[in-house]
């Protein structure tokens, strides 16, 4: 008898002769890994004058859910808050989650999503973004797509 082993997008799957498949074993989750950097969004030239930022985020996906991490920095007024997008690279897309934020003109972005099967598909496109919104800035300051870093055990 012999055995393959084969990795899927989100779990280690071994087809023994036969065809027989065996489960990964329990605690061996795959965890994939994202990174956007954001930066600001288009706009016309009287918005170029109240938009400024960057920031950075991380987001981690296993089992469905995916853990969000990021910060932001030198924002042109107070942040209101940031929510996760879904769009292709340069579209904007709509919202479906509102994530949680602290700080003023710097500080963090952090969440928790669990995602449909459709939003997992469209994050391992790099079709999610993070948008940061702020008082001076109601359609948006800064944002970024979440684009892969690969997957860890």
């Amino acid at each position: 008898m012999f055995a393959r082993l084969t990795l899927g997008a989100s779990a280690l799957v071994i087809t023994l002769a036969g065809g027989a498949m065996l489960p990964p074993a329990l605690g061996a989750q795959m965890r994939a890994a994202y990174h956007a950097h954001l930066s600001l969004v288009p706009v016309d030239a009287g918005g170029a004058r109240r938009t400024r930022g960057v920031g950075e985020a991380t987001a981690t996906l296993e089992g469905g859910i995916l853990q969000i991490a990021g910060t932001f920095e030198g924002l042109a007024s107070s942040v209101s808050r940031a929510d996760l997008h879904q769009g292709g690279p340069g579209f904007r897309g709509p919202a479906f989650h509102t994530l949680v934020v602290s700080g003023s003109t710097e500080g963090r972005i952090e969440g928790r999503v669990q995602l449909t099967e459709e939003q997992v598909q469209a994050l391992a496109l790099g079709h999610l973004y993070l948008q940061v919104y702020t008082e001076t800035n109601p359609d948006g300051a800064i944002r970024g797509w979440f684009f892969s870093r690969g997957e860890e055990n």
